[in-house]
């Protein structure tokens, strides 16, 4: 009787999954001296970036659900960094602005995170920064219905092992 190994899951995964909680670390040490989470920062950052955003849509930019965003941004609020209102022309949707007190905060916090990111990333070279760009986009915006087909492939070998 022949056994056969498990599937083996590629070997880059668990060196990305490392590389970016190491990173992620780093981020999450250095916005703890300023009293934020991850996820705080990343809709001050978006807001920054853009403002006024939709809750909808600062929830799809940090990659957060509808009741993970809605904690985050009650939170941001309870400290005065951000402020919400009702859209001026469609109830339904709730926008966020950063406040006087929160853009001054993000403007204080942002060229500390740009160093640690641009320290971080120069171990690269431009090159390779540019290929690990593209790559992660690659994997950000792959083929739902090669992902798909791939899954059911994997699925349909599991079922002729036994």
């Amino acid at each position: 009787m022949t056994i056969k190994k498990p599937a083996q899951v590629p070997a880059a995964y668990p060196m990305l999954v490392r590389a970016t909680e190491s990173i992620q670390d780093l981020f999450r040490h250095q916005l703890e001296s300023f009293g934020l989470t991850m996820s705080q920062f990343h809709v001050l950052e978006s807001l920054m970036q853009a403002s006024p955003l939709s809750q909808a849509v600062l929830g799809k930019k940090i990659v957060r659900g509808e009741s993970s965003i809605n904690v985050v941004v009650t939170n941001l609020e309870r400290r005065g960094w951000i402020a919400r209102r009702a859209h001026r022309t469609d109830g339904r949707k709730v926008m966020v602005d950063l406040t006087p007190k929160g853009r001054k905060l993000i403007e204080r916090v942002y060229p500390h995170h740009v160093k640690v990111v641009r320290a971080r990333m120069n171990v690269l070279t431009s090159r390779e920064q540019e290929m690990l760009r593209r790559l992660c986009r690659k994997l950000d915006l792959g083929n739902p219905m090669k992902f798909v087909r791939e899954l059911t492939k994997v699925d349909a070998d599991a079922v002729e092992e036994n």
